[in-house]
C-alpha cells in the first residue's frame, strides 16, 4: 500500500508520494521490488500507481510518447479493471490539457485534487494539511530538513507544496500508519515540464534498507541514529526518468531508474560516501543533490592523505587539489563559485586579498602540509616549497610545515634559506629534531663550530642519539686534521 496525494495549482500541479524500500509480503522480500510509483513519463506527463504494481507495470509498458490522451486513459482503465480495481491510476497531464485523472474504485474522475491508496494514511495526511499546528507536528519527529521549493510558484503556491510536503512527511512519520513509510517523493508542474523536487530530510520512523552484498545475497541494513531510530535521506529530484537518494548513516546510494517502460526500480551502490556518490551521479546521469552533508575540504583533503600514506602521490595530490578548489569558492565575500584555485598565493596575485573561513583554517594548512609531501616526494621541490610555505601561512604555529620548507630548502642546496629556517622552528619550539636538522645544516655548510653546539643541544635532550655522536666524531676529526 501507499499514498499519493496531488493538487492542481493554476497550471501547476503538485504531487506527493511515499514509497517503501522494501515490502516485506511481496514476492518472498525480493529487494529488487522496492520502486518508485510515481514515474515521470515525459515533460508533460506524469503517472502515480498504487495497489497492484504487476499490472501498474504492464499498463507503463502500454503507454508511449505521443500517444493520445484518450488512449493513455483507455489503457490504463483496462489495466484498473484487470486488476479487479486492485490498481489505481494518477495521472497529471501538463501542457496543452492540464488535467489531471483519477482512475480508482472503477470510477474515473478528472479533478483539481486527488489521491490513490491508503484511506487511513489520506485521512491523516487531511487532518495534518488543515490543522492549524502544522509547523508544530512538522518539526516534532524531524532533526534535520532542506528541501527544495519550486520556482514559478507564487506566495500561495509555494505554501501549498511546503504544506503537502510536511504533511505527507507526518505521515510517512506516523507509527500508527504502517502502510505508509518509506521517503516522500515530492514533484511539481512548472517551466513547463514535470520535475522530482529535490531535499534532505531525517525521519523518526525506522526503516530497514535492503542492499546487495558482493556474494549476490541480500542483507538488510538497519538505519538507526537517534535512540528511537532515525535515518536521513538526501534525494536528488530531477526532470528526467531516473532519480538517486543518499542514506548518510548507512553510507550507500540508491539509484532508481527506468527500465524497459517499468517503474523507477533501483540500483543499491554500497560503501560509498556521499560526495563520491553524488560526483558519481553528477558524471553518470547530471543528477544533483540540493545539499551535502559532509564537508567537501575535509572529504577530499582525507582521500589525499589517505592516498598519499599508501605512497600514491598523484591520486593524493588530484583530492586534495579538488578540496582547495572547491574551498576557494568561499575565499572572498560574496562567494564566488566560478573560483577554481590550487594556491592562495594565485588567489592573493590575482585578487589582491584572501579570506579563509576558521572552519576551512585546520584543513587547508592540512592540504598544502600533504601535498607538500607528495611533491617532496616526487622531487618537485619548488611545488612543496611553496605547500609549506602556504601551510604554514595559513598557520604559523605549525611546526611541521616549517621544518618541511627547511628540509626542502636544503634538498635545494639553499644552505643559508634552510639554515635560517630551521632557526625560526627552534626560536618557536626547540626539539631534538630541529637542533639535529639544523646541524646536519651547518656541517654540509662547513660551519663545523656551529654545527657542533647544535649536536651537543641534540644529546643534550636525547643522550643516545647515536647520529648527533657520530657525527660529533666526525667534527672531532676534521678540526683535528687541520
Amino acid at each position: 500500500m501507499t499514498l499519493i496525494v496531488a493538487r492542481k495549482y493554476k497550471n501547476n500541479f503538485i504531487i506527493v508520494g511515499d514509497t517503501k524500500i522494501t515490502d516485506p509480503f511481496f514476492d518472498k522480500n525480493n529487494p529488487k521490488d522496492g520502486l518508485i510509483k510515481s514515474v515521470i513519463i515525459n515533460s508533460q506527463l506524469c503517472i502515480s500507481i498504487s495497489g497492484n504494481i504487476i499490472f501498474g507495470e504492464e499498463a507503463l509498458q502500454e503507454i508511449v510518447d505521443g500517444m493520445q490522451k484518450e488512449n493513455i486513459i483507455e489503457r490504463l482503465k483496462y489495466f484498473h479493471e484487470k486488476s479487479e480495481n486492485k490498481t489505481s491510476f494518477l495521472v497529471c497531464f501538463g501542457n496543452p490539457y492540464f488535467e489531471m485523472i483519477i482512475i480508482k474504485d472503477g470510477i474515473i474522475e478528472n479533478g483539481q485534487n486527488g489521491w490513490i491508496g491508503s484511506f487511513p494514511a489520506f485521512k491523516k495526511f487531511q487532518n495534518h494539511f488543515h490543522s492549524q499546528k502544522k509547523e508544530i507536528e512538522t518539526t516534532r519527529g524531524t532533526f534535520f530538513e532542506i528541501a527544495l521549493l519550486p520556482d514559478e510558484f507564487d506566495e500561495k503556491g509555494t505554501k501549498e507544496y511546503s504544506s503537502m510536503f510536511s504533511s505527507m512527511n507526518a505521515v510517512i512519520e506516523d507509527s500508527e500508519i504502517p502502510e505508509v513509510g518509506g521517503f516522500i517523493i515530492p514533484i511539481v508542474y512548472e517551466k513547463n515540464r514535470f520535475e522530482y523536487m529535490g531535499y534532505c530530510h531525517t525521519y523518526r520512523k525506522t526503516i530497514d534498507i535492503a542492499a546487495e552484498s558482493s556474494n549476490q545475497e541480500w542483507t538488510t541494513i538497519k538505519l538507526l541514529g537517534a535512540e528511537e531510530g532515525s535515518y536521513c535521506v538526501n534525494f536528488s529530484g530531477s526532470h528526467f526518468s531516473r532519480t538517486a537518494l543518499y542514506f548518510p548513516l548507512g553510507q550507500f546510494g540508491i539509484l532508481y531508474e527506468r527500465h524497459l517502460n517499468k517503474l523507477l526500480s533501483p540500483e543499491i551502490i554500497p560503501n560509498i560516501d556521499e560526495i563520491d556518490f553524488a560526483d558519481y551521479i553528477k558524471k553518470q546521469y547530471d543528477l544533483t543533490f540540493c545539499v551535502t552533508m559532509q564537508h567537501t575540504l575535509g572529504h577530499f583533503i582525507q582521500k589525499g592523505i589517505n592516498n598519499i600514506n599508501e605512497n600514491k602521490f598523484e591520486e593524493g595530490i588530484n583530492y586534495i587539489n579538488r578540496g582547495i578548489r572547491a574551498s576557494s569558492q568561499s575565499w572572498e565575500e560574496p562567494v564566488n563559485p566560478t573560483n577554481s584555485y590550487e594556491n592562495i598565493s594565485e588567489f592573493i596575485e590575482k585578487k589582491g586579498r584572501v579570506i579563509i573561513k576558521t572552519q576551512d583554517v585546520n584543513n587547508l594548512k592540512l592540504a598544502f602540509y600533504h601535498r607538500g609531501l607528495a611533491n617532496k616526494k616526487l622531487l618537485r621541490l619548488e611545488k612543496a616549497l611553496l605547500d609549506f610555505r602556504q601551510s604554514y601561512t595559513i598557520d604559523n604555529s605549525f611546526i611541521l610545515a616549517l621544518i618541511e620548507k627547511g628540509l626542502v630548502q636544503y634538498l635545494q642546496g639553499n644552505m643559508i634559506d634552510a639554515i635560517e629556517t630551521m632557526s625560526d622552528c627552534i626560536k618557536k619550539s626547540p626539539s631534538e629534531n630541529t637542533y639535529y636538522y639544523r646541524a646536519i645544516f651547518y656541517f654540509q655548510n662547513n660551519d663545523f663550530d656551529n654545527s657542533e653546539s647544535d649536536f651537543k643541544d641534540v644529546l643534550a635532550l636525547n643522550p643516545y642519539h647515536i647520529d648527533s655522536i657520530e657525527y660529533l666524531e666526525k667534527i672531532k676529526r676534521i678540526k683535528n686534521r687541520s
